[in-house]
């Protein structure tokens, strides 16, 4: 496997109780995203930036090819589902903790893929990958196209891309970046679609804020998917059981 994709653990606290996991977006990498250009400060990574509000998170981050030439071909929906799928099959080798997804562009719609997969993974054989969808507590959604999942949608936002030719220029649309759905809080940050994910301080405009969600979570997290993991025992124990039930008739 290249040395950029998949899972890569940046820091762990001492006995971690919440995984945090970041996706890029469009054209990203699992490092380059998430890192100033100029300063090179890598805030997921930096001892004095995100590892220093979570001293007891682990935070990782997960690498795809998301070339646009290759997400916006003829198969590019079934190349998303492919990285959603990795996605799962790495996180669940070792599902200990809850989980809360950070999500740069279209790396929501992975994430989105990922969990609808995980949560129709019921059957006996491949039930422990549903496991991730019942340990997700919160998403982060940083400029995701949530109006633009569809093949049409992703070449649209790819050609925005490749005509953006300055920081500040508006790729994704506030409607679709920012819906206004049930259960959920919105807020802009004053960047452009590529620099909305990097921090060079704590002083950063929207670092606060993207930090006071992940604590959050991170605090209520624990209890609450502890809950959805027994639950979702039960559940899966009630199915086998009908499962067998059917069979002896």
């Amino acid at each position: 496997m290249d040395a950029s994709t998949g899972l890569i653990e940046l820091y762990r606290g001492e006995n971690p109780t919440i995984d945090i996991v970041a996706v890029h977006g469009l054209n990203g990498h699992p490092t380059k995203t998430w890192t100033t250009e100029k300063s090179k400060k890598f805030w997921l990574k930096d001892n004095d930036l995100l590892p220093s509000n979570l001293k007891s998170a682990r935070i990782l981050t997960f690498g795809y090819n998301a070339a646009v030439a290759t997400l916006l071909g003829r198969t590019s929906s079934d190349r998303i589902l492919q990285h959603a799928q990795t996605l799962v099959a790495e996180l669940v080798a070792d599902r200990e903790r809850p989980i809360v997804f950070i999500c740069h562009s279209l790396g929501g719609i992975v994430v989105k893929r990922a969990l609808a997969y995980s949560a129709s993974r019921t059957s006996k054989l491949v039930q422990h990958l549903y496991s991730i969808f019942v340990s997700t507590y919160g998403i982060l959604f940083l400029g995701t196209p949530h109006n633009g999942s569809s093949k049409a949608g992703l070449a649209s936002m790819g050609s925005r891309m490749i005509s953006a030719l300055t920081p500040s220029k508006m790729i994704v649309e506030e409607n679709s970046a920012a819906p206004i759905l049930d259960n959920t809080e919105r807020a802009g940050l004053p960047y452009g679609q590529r620099d909305m994910v990097k921090f060079e301080s704590r002083t950063s405009p929207g670092y606060r804020m993207v930090v006071a969600a992940l604590m959050r979570h991170s605090r209520e997290a624990p209890s609450t998917v502890f809950v959805r993991w027994v639950r979702a025992e039960e559940m899966l124990r009630s199915k086998r059981q009908n499962e067998a039930a059917e069979l002896m008739q």
